[in-house]
């Protein structure tokens, strides 16, 4: 029994080992297929780009000093008549150029000419916005001393009444003072001139009364 579990064991190590062995020679394979990939495409790009300037160089005209004269007259002219249309092109060329620059400046005057005039207008706003506090600030002054005006006139009006009838009440009290005070003398002179004649008050008040008349 312990021969045959032994047996299984290095049969089983043994299997496994075989297993490593393949794998790692597999995995060696495919990095070879990987690296001689990118060999072969620069290799075949370096021959497409060979063949490609061989018939680059097979198709160009070739041009030696014993070609005919003929052969050169009609490349010069081929030249030529090519030569013209490249002109234009740069004149067409040029030309959008300076079409594209006096654009642009024309841009840039009408920013400048809008930002020239928002800032006027802004000014202007300003300016007017400042002489409208200033008169609404003067109308306020003006206003005001108007009104302090009126209240201290209005008072010395009412502070004139008030002196014009204390001073009346005064005249008035004085006026019936002084005619108490007469009134009492001659109340006194009557009474002394009856008790002189011996009358009584009332018929002295009467007979003074009648000389004064006379008198």
């Amino acid at each position: 029994m312990t021969s045959c579990k032994t047996k299984n064991t290095a049969s089983s190590r043994l299997g496994s080992t075989m297993k490593l062995i393949l794998l790692a020679a597999a995995l060696l394979a495919a990095l070879a297929v990987v690296s001689a990939a990118p060999r072969q495409a620069v290799k075949d790009s370096s021959v497409a780009s060979a063949s490609a300037e061989v018939s680059e160089s097979n198709d160009s005209p070739i041009i030696d000093g014993d070609d005919d004269d003929d052969n050169v007259n009609a490349f010069l002219a081929s030249q030529s008549n090519d030569s013209p249309l490249e002109e234009v092109d740069n004149e067409t060329e040029e030309s959008e150029v300076a079409a594209v620059r006096v654009k642009r400046a024309a841009g840039r005057r009408r920013r400048l000419a809008r930002k020239h005039r928002k800032r006027r207008h802004q000014r202007q706003r300003r300016t007017q916005l400042k002489h409208r506090l200033r008169r609404v600030r003067q109308q306020r002054t003006k206003r005001v001393q108007r009104q302090k005006q009126a209240r201290v006139a209005r008072q010395n009006l009412e502070a004139a009444q008030r002196a014009a009838v204390a001073q009346k009440a005064a005249a008035d009290a004085e006026h019936a003072a002084f005619e108490r005070g007469v009134l009492d003398k001659v109340q006194e002179h009557l009474n002394r001139h009856a008790s002189r004649n011996g009358a009584a008050p009332a018929e002295a008040r009467h007979a003074e009364a009648d000389n004064l008349v006379v008198a």
